[in-house]
């Protein structure tokens, strides 16, 4: 129990008990229409039992009044029986109790989910905004985020300070990808080649 308090939630872990809820509805239902199914058999069999069919149109004539009114009300409850009228409201009373409770505990659980699938969202975000620490970490970065960091790779001092301010970038951020572009032959090329593709896409006319 310690170890489920302590364990952090994630938008994964939060799909598994909503999925392990609908099971477990899944399972009160099955419960519940065997249930119901059940009761209906057995008024239905009492009801068939109590209700003599084979009784004749003349020896219902020779009863009494009363026996006549009984007769005749158990007729109209026996129709009214077949048309499931009594058991329909009992299944919807009783299936608009569990819907509610599984909502109750559903609806919840969805807004957790969206909420954290959010906030993983934004911290993946601001973790592909942040500048490349290395040229293994360059390559893992989204194409913008690394033509803009070959953008300053390659500009001078006073365009490298605008940038700086401009994306929130510090000088211990960016200096290891810096001493990586000027000691890195392959890297620096790399960086190059981008700096010129993207040029001749932005100006055809260069081609």
């Amino acid at each position: 129990m310690k170890a489920n308090l302590e364990k952090p939630e994630n938008p994964g872990s939060v799909k598994e008990e909503i999925q392990a809820l609908k099971e477990e509805h899944l399972e009160d239902l099955d419960r519940l229409y065997a249930a119901h199914a059940g009761e209906y058999t057995q008024e239905a069999l009492d009801l068939y039992y109590s209700k003599d069919d084979a009784l004749p149109a003349s020896d219902l004539a020779s009863q009494d009044s009363d026996n006549i009114e009984i007769y005749e009300k158990l007729d109209e409850y026996y129709e009214e029986f077949r048309q499931n009228h009594l058991f329909q409201s009992l299944w919807d009373t009783d299936y608009s109790v569990m819907r509610y409770t599984y909502l109750s505990r559903l609806l919840p659980l969805e807004r957790k989910r969206r909420e954290l699938e959010k906030e993983e969202e934004e911290a993946k975000r601001r973790r592909d905004a942040m500048f490349p620490m290395s040229a293994a970490d360059f390559e893992t970065k989204p194409a913008d985020v690394q033509l803009r960091a070959a953008r300053f790779l390659t500009a001078d001092a006073v365009k490298q300070e605008k940038m700086l301010s401009e994306f929130g970038w510090a000088w211990r951020q960016v200096d290891p990808l810096k001493a990586e572009f000027a000691s890195n032959d392959n890297f620096a090329a790399e960086i190059r080649a981008m700096i010129i593709s993207e040029k001749e896409v932005r100006d055809p006319r260069r081609k």
